[in-house]
C-alpha cells in the first residue's frame, strides 16, 4: 500500500527536517511517481517544475534519509 503525504511529512519531522518549499515539491513529485519506484533524477525532474530553486542534492538527501517511502 502506498504511503501518503501525511506519513511522509511525519517521517520528515522524525528526521528533524523542516518542510521547505523544496522538500514539499520533492514529496509531491515522489508521490506522483511512487508507483514507478522513481530514481532521484526522475523525482528531481518532476519536482523542478514546482520549485525552481530545488537542487538535486536535496532529493538525494531525502531519499537516503528514509524520509520518502512509497
Amino acid at each position: 500500500m502506498a504511503v501518503g503525504m501525511r506519513e511522509n511529512l511525519e517521517r520528515l519531522q522524525e528526521h528533524e527536517r523542516r518542510l521547505t518549499p523544496q522538500r514539499k515539491a520533492v514529496l509531491q513529485a515522489f508521490l506522483e511517481l511512487s508507483q514507478e519506484h522513481p530514481t532521484a533524477d526522475e523525482i528531481y525532474r518532476a519536482a523542478k517544475n514546482h520549485c525552481a530553486t530545488l537542487g538535486l542534492a536535496t532529493v538525494y538527501r531525502l531519499k537516503s534519509s528514509a524520509a520518502l517511502q512509497p
